[in-house]
Order: C-alpha cells, then sequence, then structure tokens
C-alpha cells in the first residue's frame, strides 16, 4: 500500500507527479496519514486543467485555489453528484448530474448511479471525490466534510487559506449530496448501474469498474442482451491501473439489458431472474430493496 509521505520524499517535480496521479487515481487508495495538508494540496491541484503543468505539490498554486470564488462554486457543484469515473463516454450530454448513495454511505464505499454533465468538468470532482485510506479507513473530502461532528481536513483547509465564510457552504453541499435520490431523469445512455455480488462485491455497468468484475464484464460483450461500444482513453492510467494495462482500450457496457415491450411486466420480469435466464442473474442476488431499484430505472429507460 503507498504512503503519501514516501511519495513526497522524489527531488524531480514532473516524476514525483507522475507517481502522485498514479497513487491517486489508483484501485488501491493511497494512505495520508500524517500528511492531511499535503493531501489537500494535491487534491486541489489535480482539479486543474489537463494541459496545467503545475507542480501538484505547490502549496502557493493551491492556495490561489482555496481563494477562487470561481474554483469554489465549481467544488460546490460537483457535490450533489460526486463522479466517480470518467464519465466522457458514453453520452457527455447527459441533461444534468446526480449519484444515488445507498442509505448508509461510506459502509461500503460503492455508489450505485450517476452521471456527468460535461466530462470537461470531471476534473473538478477529485477534489471531494478522490478515496485515501486515512485511519485505517477508505474514506473522502466529501464523507469527511458531511460529517456533523466536524473533521480534521477542515481545520487544515482554514489554515491553508480556504475562508471561513465558505466552509458551511461546502459542508452543507456535501450534506446535502449524502441525501441524493434518484433524478427525475436519466439519458439512457448514461446509466450507471452497480448489482451486489454477494460476497460483499458488484457487478457493475460502467465503464470502469473493479478490476475482477471488469475483466467479467469484457465476456459480456458478445451476449445478446447487453449493448456496448469500444472506448479509448487518451490517458488511462490517471483513470485506472486496469485501463492502464489495456492500454486505454476497452468496451462500454452502457445500456441496460435490452428488454421486449412484453417484458416490463413485473410478472415477465420476476419469472426471468426466478428462472436464472436473466444474465445478471449469474452472480447478482436480489433483494426486495434492489428489485424495487431496478424496476425503476426500467420503467425510465426507452425500450
Amino acid at each position: 500500500m503507498v504512503k503519501l509521505s514516501d511519495l513526497l520524499e522524489g527531488k524531480d517535480s514532473q516524476e514525483r507527479n507522475i507517481r502522485i496521479k498514479h497513487a491517486f487515481f489508483s484501485d488501491v487508495p493511497v494512505v495520508i496519514d500524517g500528511s492531511i495538508a499535503q493531501a489537500l494540496i494535491i487534491l486541489a491541484n489535480l482539479t486543474r486543467s489537463m494541459g496545467d503543468k503545475t507542480d501538484l505539490f505547490d502549496e502557493m498554486a493551491a492556495k490561489e485555489l482555496f481563494k477562487s470564488e470561481h474554483w469554489h462554486k465549481g467544488i460546490l457543484a460537483t457535490a450533489p453528484w460526486v463522479v466517480t469515473h470518467y464519465f466522457k463516454d458514453p453520452n457527455s450530454r447527459a441533461s444534468g448530474c446526480a449519484r444515488w448513495f445507498p442509505e448508509h454511505y461510506g459502509e461500503d464505499g460503492q455508489k450505485h448511479l450517476g452521471y456527468s454533465h460535461n466530462s470537461n468538468k470531471v476534473s473538478k470532482s477529485h477534489f471531494l471525490a478522490t478515496e485515501f485510506f486515512w485511519h485505517n479507513r477508505v474514506t473522502s473530502l466529501f464523507e469527511q466534510f458531511s460529517n456533523e461532528r466536524g473533521s480534521p481536513f477542515i481545520q487544515k483547509l482554514i489554515t491553508l487559506g480556504f475562508p471561513e465564510k465558505r466552509v458551511q457552504p461546502l459542508q452543507d453541499a456535501c450534506r446535502g449530496g449524502m441525501y441524493n435520490t434518484l433524478p427525475d431523469f436519466v439519458s439512457p445512455n448514461s446509466v450507471v448501474v452497480s448489482f451486489p455480488d454477494g460476497d460483499g462485491n458488484y457487478i457493475a455497468v460502467t465503464p470502469l469498474v473493479e478490476v475482477g468484475f471488469q475483466r467479467w464484464i469484457h465476456n459480456l460483450v458478445r451476449h445478446t442482451d447487453i449493448r456496448c461500444r469500444p472506448l479509448f482513453y487518451a490517458w488511462p492510467f490517471q483513470v485506472s491501473s486496469f485501463l492502464a494495462t489495456c492500454g486505454g482500450k476497452l468496451y462500454c457496457l452502457y445500456y441496460p439489458p435490452r428488454l421486449d415491450k412484453r417484458d416490463l411486466s413485473l410478472e415477465s420480469i420476476l419469472d426471468k431472474w426466478r428462472s436464472k435466464k436473466h444474465v445478471f442473474n449469474d452472480r447478482a442476488i436480489f433483494r426486495k430493496g434492489n428489485l424495487s431499484f431496478l424496476l425503476q430505472l426500467i420503467s425510465q429507460a426507452d425500450c
């Protein structure tokens, strides 16, 4: 497990930046114990555009962002949805941003439904959404700022120059994001769904998921129930280590399984799942809450 304190020892800023990006965008979160201020600086600088060559450990550059009202508004705009993937495809023109959370966010760290309005704004979400290990637990600034009991991250943020008057709006936005529900409209081509597999993990229909499930999903690309398209990411190492090993090329499952009009009845759907005729029943265990959620998605789909 990589420790942030070890990464900061490098003297070559370019090499250090690469190592830091790999660590913060890895599928194994970096450990930041004892380096809260440094983590805040890096997470702030990660919100800059891809072409910006600012040193990620540049404290003055981070402080400029903390004092910027424009930057603050951009961060607040990401709070309601907190993306954890690069939604450049299948549809970056989705009509809004939302994220549906489990009842107790943080216990399993999973996010179940989300979509992004504009992929150009995804970098802004790095500040709140990037996950890391702190005190032997995976967390994020989004979760820390939403904590009713306060957090040492807030005090460190103020010490680095973040205006105190902006702290409360930031905390309110994060707390509000915890209670997001299913949106009124989700573009059919932007749905991202995770199915519990009974082993504490999830099967996800999403461009980027846990490595084992991504491999499993790739085996479904020729299945008649699944629609997919090839994707290419120019900077795959910044998205996930698995994608980097693929050279940025993968298939994206971008839509729930095809259902005919006659299949939309509750009886028909239950029959498919009970008799294991549905592709996701291979690994998924459906409980009443999951079934209700999936039926809600199906009712919104434009079949």
